[in-house]
Parts: structure tokens; sequence; C-alpha cells
């Protein structure tokens, strides 16, 4: 479903928008996502619990769709170190710098492990 993908490339505030409101649940859109999975949805105080609800929505309805590959898991981890660095990118140094190892760690773990 085309608007998957739409939602994944989203800027952030219109991903949240989206899920709020449950747009195209109907039609078997999977809005569901455990966080951060078993790391802090904040670590230091640094949100990153939206770009891991993005990240869920990713995996989760691509593989519902049976679209799931290794191209679409690179482009979905992809966006989910950018929305990360995002939030880093609201904070000067050394928090933002800081801020970006920790985004870095979520990152490489999905990366390495999460399918």
């Amino acid at each position: 479903m085309e608007k998957t993908n739409e939602l994944i490339a989203a800027p952030m505030g219109d991903f949240q928008r989206a899920r709020k409101a449950r747009v195209w649940e109907s039609k078997g859109i999977d809005w569901s996502s455990d966080g951060c999975s078993w790391a802090p949805d904040k670590p230091y105080g640094f949100n990153f619990l939206p770009a891991c609800q993005r990240h869920d929505f990713g995996y989760r309805n691509l593989k519902k769709q049976h679209r799931f590959s290794e191209t679409y898991k690179k482009r979905v981890d992809a966006k989910f170190l950018m929305d990360m660095f995002e939030v880093c990118d609201k904070y000067g140094n050394p928090e933002r710098a800081f801020c970006k190892t920790q985004a870095s760690y979520y990152y490489t773990a999905v990366s390495k492990a999460g399918s």
C-alpha cells in the first residue's frame, strides 16, 4: 500500500497526526507500537519514542503487506536514524553530540538485529 511508504517518508509531525487519528486503520493499517522495545523511549531525556513508533509502523505494515525486504528494511532503519537525529538537532553541544551517540546505538541495534 502506497500510504505506508508516504507515512514512512512524511515529516514527523504529519506522521504523528496520522497516528493519532489512526488513518487507514479500517483499511488494515497497523498502528500498534511497543515504543523502543527493550530500550528506554527517552534515553537521558532525549525523546526517541516518535522515531520508534514510526519504525514499528514501517516494519509491521510492510510485513503485513508482504513487502518487507532488505531494501525496505534499510530504508525504514535509515529513516529511524534521521528521525532520532532531528531530535538531537534541537540541542546545543555537547548534548547534541551525546544524543547522536545514543541515536547511533539505537540504529545499530535495529540495523543488525531488527527483523
